[in-house]
């Protein structure tokens, strides 16, 4: 699982939790205020990392889906789901929240991440990894102007 750093999500909590709206047109990705307090995204979020540390990958999973449910947009959250369903042996709901993300075009590199080992040799998720090659391939075409 790769982890987003707790000071990143806390920052996004706090100017959320100031009323402060991202600017027009923006892609940030922000929690829905009416699901939980800025605080109470922070205290879940850690709880759901001391499970995944303790090896309780069922009480990682569940509270990974409370702030999934909170923060439907937030890919390091959906990727950390996919991986609690994976840990536990769902791969329909893991490959349909990697889907999810390459439908995004978010960076990630699955191929390497040991929570996905029971994926890997699925046809899925090798189609999955040649999506996520394919949408976060740089570019390298550019016209001149005027």
């Amino acid at each position: 699982m790769r982890r987003c750093g707790w000071l990143g999500l806390v920052a996004v909590i706090a100017v959320v939790g100031c009323g402060v709206s991202p600017p027009s047109g923006s892609q940030v990705v922000v929690p829905d205020s009416t699901a939980a307090s800025p605080a109470a995204l922070l205290e879940l979020y850690e709880r759901a990392n001391a499970a995944y540390e303790g090896g309780e990958i069922g009480v990682f999973r569940e509270l990974t889906e409370e702030l999934v449910e909170a923060w439907p947009g937030h890919p390091r959250l959906i990727y950390n789901l996919a991986c609690g369903h994976a840990l536990e042996g769902d791969s329909d709901a893991a490959l349909d929240l990697l889907d999810r993300l390459v439908a995004m075009r978010v960076a990630f590199e699955p191929w390497d991440d040991d929570d996905l080992v029971s994926l890997r040799g699925m046809s899925r998720f090798d189609g999955l990894v040649d999506r996520f090659a394919q949408a976060t391939a740089p570019t390298f075409f550019s016209e001149v102007a005027f």
